[in-house]
């Protein structure tokens, strides 16, 4: 319950941090003009308070779940794979380990249970990413909540309509986690190798975990960014017909490779590392924050030390 608890209330943490700069990285990997046009200026998109919380709901809500998918997933396969396991009678994962002792073995086994950890999260973000994305690429003066797409969702496509682009989503999420928590663990180690203290050590290896985990899988979330976001029109529109959805790539065929096809016919191979260098530095704050955050609570709440990770 600890764990859960930590992991909740860092998420949170790194949801308030992030969501500023997440709202422009997905503005700007939707956007599919192949010239490279300027980014609308800050005071554009955020005119309010409320605006650098865009499409933070869905997320939120689902932060729970989330969590908590992740940490059996992650424990119990960490378990299952490690080669101290079965020499251990307890049921929690065998402790990290530190400095130059992350031999090969544990390396395999940190990096297949944060992919099969990741693999499993998505059963829940695929569907809160979809309502953040398209509650995220709102215009400025649109009142349309994550509550309202989330319900034009539902009456137009049913549950289905929730898990577009899953296949891409499940890849991006079991790469991405299984190079998060390899990272790290890794790096936490190096850090207390070269004596770096606690504090330190967590914000450094959580922020360049989170670098090295996003680094990884961008071009695939470019890709699942703009298959969510695929023929989508505000629901606050008041007409709801077929017209006035008005399809992003132009037509309405929403499979992740034709999506991909066209972005590097029509773009070139940089439309799949848009929003770069502002995903690097949300990573690294929201990571950094996440993991200090989260070893705090742990540690306050007596529960010990448990690797976690966050989008």
């Amino acid at each position: 319950m600890n764990d859960f608890i930590a992991g909740y209330l860092s998420g949170i943490a790194g949801l308030l941090l992030g969501s500023p700069l997440d709202i422009i990285k997905v503005r700007l990997q939707a956007r599919t003009t192949p010239t490279p046009t300027p980014p609308p200026a800050p005071a554009a998109t955020f005119t309010t308070t409320s605006s650098y919380f865009r499409g933070i709901l869905a997320p939120l809500v689902g932060l729970g779940a989330l969590n908590a998918l992740l940490f059996v997933s992650y424990n119990k396969t960490l378990q299952l794979l490690s080669a101290s396991a079965s020499s251990s009678s307890s049921s929690s994962p065998p402790p990290p380990e530190r400095g130059f002792a992350f031999g090969f073995e544990r390396q395999v086994a940190v990096y297949a249970a944060g992919a099969v950890a990741g693999l499993t999260c998505s059963l829940v973000t695929t569907p809160t990413e979809l309502v953040k994305c398209r509650t995220q690429l709102q215009l400025p003066t649109s009142t349309a909540s994550s509550i309202a797409i989330a319900r034009g969702i539902w009456r137009r496509e049913g549950v289905r309509g929730f898990y577009r682009g899953t296949c891409i989503t499940s890849l991006r999420d079991a790469i991405g986690y299984g190079f998060y928590f390899w990272g790290y663990e890794g790096l936490r180690g190096m850090a207390e190798g070269v004596g770096l203290g606690d504090g330190v050590g967590v914000l450094v290896a959580g922020g360049l975990a989170g670098c090295l985990s996003w680094a990884s899988i961008l071009p695939l979330d470019v890709v699942k960014t703009r298959v969510q976001t695929l023929s989508y029109a505000s629901p606050s529109s008041s007409s709801s017909s077929s017209s006035s959805r008005t399809p992003l790539l132009g037509r309405r065929r929403d499979s992740a490779w034709h999506v991909a096809k066209v972005a590097l016919k029509q773009e070139g191979p940089s439309a799949f590392f848009r929003g770069m260098g502002v995903t690097m530095v949300r990573a690294f704050m929201v990571n950094g924050v996440t993991f200090g955050v989260y070893e705090w609570v742990m540690a306050a709440l007596g529960g010990g030390e448990v690797l976690t990770a966050t989008g």
